[in-house]
């Protein structure tokens, strides 16, 4: 964990010098800033804000093609820098820090733990910077806003409400004799500790029953996964949150071991050995909105003081039959029909419609009078009294 931290922190250092001499312009700066690493989630969200600030026209498509790499630019009209703070949530912290000293006038925040993050460093400063979020799940209880326009006047973008209420119906529809759950989240994220509390209310009012398990530390989660197979629950399932999410193939393989089924509401968790995923998918979507709020900030025609929280959910599913297989469980076939994403023999099956939730939209077709329109009528059903 320390190497880890000084690595991450030498590298900060390293590109703050650089970046200090490049921020001598005149020139807006933006801060792109997340945590939990490559998550595809993450990086599709990213992908959306940079095609919308070039069908704006604040990048080239030189420059999006290098920030598609994730390289800092001095561009013509804007500069950007990045900052990933892998795994480590004291990283988070000390990464918006050093935004703020390289004075972003932009932060874009993605995942609860970096927004959380930037909230709290900029609540008291006299002229914050912008903090613009996505990949949030439960920002009222993380601190992040009391409602959708009930928040700080620096701050807007959207959450993704994660349906916890499908991921009990597609248990019972696995197994219709679903008697107990085990959940298992973590102690150090605010949305795994809701999301844990969420998923044990609906169960307790279902008659399921329910065994929670909360670990302090990443390297606990192997032990806690265990003790819930042993207790022979009928399945496990963890809340969103992006430490849990490092787990993810652990806690999948206890279930393939013990013949438990495990669920994770995100549709790529199949990926990591999970038997279930269910939830949003529309991550570049969520980006381009994020782009929108962006570029309205930086031509001064959006308030971030305004404009609402946005929120986008989804109840798509992903089935891995391959972990079935090892589980000796069995699928329904109307179940495997209807999912989006299927994974049989280490290869996953698309549906249509999980193709073209990922499909990018060029750059002409968001410059449209259809796509602008739609993209102002957004906007402003999101403005606050």
């Amino acid at each position: 964990m320390y190497s880890r931290l000084l690595l991450v922190m030498t590298m900060m250092w390293t590109l703050g010098g650089a970046i200090a001499a490049a921020q001598t312009s005149d020139k807006p700066t933006i801060a792109i800033l997340r945590f939990g690493g490559t998550a595809e989630e993450t990086t599709f969200s990213e992908i959306g804000v940079l095609y919308m600030l070039q069908a704006d026209g604040f990048i080239s498509a030189e420059e999006r093609a290098r920030l598609n790499l994730r390289q800092d630019l001095e561009g013509e009209n804007l500069n950007i820098f990045w900052g990933d703070a892998g795994w480590d949530l004291a990283t988070a912290n000390l990464m918006v820090d050093d935004a703020l000293g390289r004075e972003a006038q932009v932060l874009i925040t993605l995942t609860t733990p970096v927004t959380r993050a930037a909230v709290n460093a900029t609540a008291d400063l006299d002229e914050p910077p912008a903090v613009l979020f996505a990949s949030v799940f439960n920002p009222v209880e993380a601190g992040i806003a009391a409602s959708a326009c009930d928040k700080p006047a620096h701050v807007t973008g959207s959450v993704i409400q994660a349906p916890y209420d499908r991921v009990l119906s597609l248990l019972r529809e696995q197994n219709p004799e679903l008697d107990s759950i085990g959940v298992i989240s973590s102690s150090n994220e605010i949305s795994g500790l809701t999301g844990a509390a969420e998923i044990g209310a609906l169960a307790a009012a279902q008659g399921i029953n329910v065994d929670q398990a909360v670990v302090m530390r990443l390297a606990d989660f192997p032990l806690a996964a265990q003790s819930l197979a042993d207790k022979a629950v009928d399945a496990i399932v963890a809340p969103i949150d992006a430490v849990t999410a490092q787990a993810l193939p652990v806690i999948s393989e206890i279930g393939n071991e013990g013949g438990v089924p495990f669920l994770y509401p995100i549709l790529g968790s199949i990926y990591h050995g999970a038997t279930f995923g269910v939830g949003f998918v529309d991550h570049y979507e969520q980006g381009l909105h994020l782009g929108r709020l962006l570029t309205g900030v930086l031509t001064g025609e959006l308030d971030t003081a305004t404009t609402g929280i946005r929120a986008f959910t989804g109840d798509r599913h992903s089935v891995n039959l391959d972990a079935a297989d090892r589980q000796g469980i069995v699928i329904p076939a109307d179940l495997i029909d209807s999912a989006d994403l299927v994974m049989q023999d280490g290869v996953a099956r698309q549906s249509k419609a999980f193709r073209e939730a990922y499909a990018m939209r060029d750059v002409e077709e968001l410059q449209s009078d259809e796509a602008r329109e739609a993209a102002s009528a957004t906007l402003e059903s999101l403005r606050c009294e």
